[in-house]
């Protein structure tokens, strides 16, 4: 092999490298990939039985499409709290606006979720209603729901 062919060899080599490089890099930034989208709720199927598993995250699955947007705004209002708390120049009625809207966007998910809940639970038995409720209201909360017992 001359010294011109490896040359020729190491500069395709390289090229090569470099477009692959580039090609994972706009991959990762386009949208026309987007990981897998989490269902609302998907959390809260974790320690259901197995039939009402499959229909509460199949009917989530189905809504997520509908959240999309309210989740986008949650995590733009989060970005603006974040981005007035860290600012250099502190600006009282900046982290208020940001907060406010923040505040806007978490309640339009939780009337999303609790609305949600609300349909949802109809096509549920008693028991998988309890479940489902158990599993949404105690999730991170010291809060419980009372057995029939007492």
């Amino acid at each position: 092999m001359t010294r011109s062919t490896a040359v020729v060899a190491a500069l395709l080599v390289s090229v090569s490298v470099n477009l692959l490089v580039l090609g994972i890099v706009i991959g990762r930034k386009s949208n026309a990939v987007q990981p897998e989208e989490r269902a609302p709720m998907e959390w809260a199927t974790r320690e259901l039985d197995g039939n009402t598993k499959r229909l509460v995250q199949q009917e989530m699955r189905s809504r997520t499409a509908d959240v999309r947007p309210i989740r986008r705004d949650m995590l733009v209002a989060t970005r603006g709290v974040r981005k007035a708390i860290t600012a250099r120049d502190y600006d009282p009625a900046a982290l208020d606006d940001a907060l406010a809207r923040l505040r806007d966007a978490s309640g339009r998910y939780q009337e999303f979720i609790h609305g949600s809940l609300v349909s949802l639970s109809a096509e549920l038995t008693r028991e998988q209603r309890i479940a489902l409720a158990r599993a949404a209201i105690q999730r991170g909360q010291a809060v419980k729901i009372p057995s029939e017992k007492r």
